[in-house]
């Protein structure tokens, strides 16, 4: 179970969200001036990458990742991600929420007890 083990928190009460985003040339976007043609597909991955930039998921996850699917295609196969972008949150077990939709992902953070900030 190494392939996902790497993956969930550390503790009990914490949370790690990982981005998996099957970009070409296992690349960020580039900038949109940049980007020359792409399809629905795609454009739809730098869209969500953009917002997703804008979100703060560190008042909730103890830990934030982007995954390219390039990079990591057993942990891709292991969770049966088919579609990009895929939003995947782990507790100290394993998997507690995995989606395709970004606003069902931010409604999902919301429910998270906000992260203690240690002076």
């Amino acid at each position: 179970m190494e392939t996902i083990s790497g993956l969930k928190a550390d503790q009990e009460g914490q949370y790690y969200m990982y981005v998996f985003f099957d970009f070409p040339h296992d690349e960020v976007p580039p900038p949109p001036d940049k980007r020359g043609v792409v399809d629905d597909k795609l454009e739809r991955q730098y869209e969500v990458y953009e917002n997703m930039m804008r979100l703060d998921p560190l008042l909730k996850v103890h830990q934030f990742g982007v995954k390219s699917a390039d990079r990591v295609p057993e942990q891709v196969d292991f969770l049966n991600i088919k579609e990009f972008p895929t939003f995947v949150i782990f507790d100290d077990k394993g998997v507690v929420f995995l989606s395709t939709d970004m606003s069902e992902t931010e409604k999902f953070l919301e429910t998270l007890p906000d992260i203690e900030l240690k002076n």
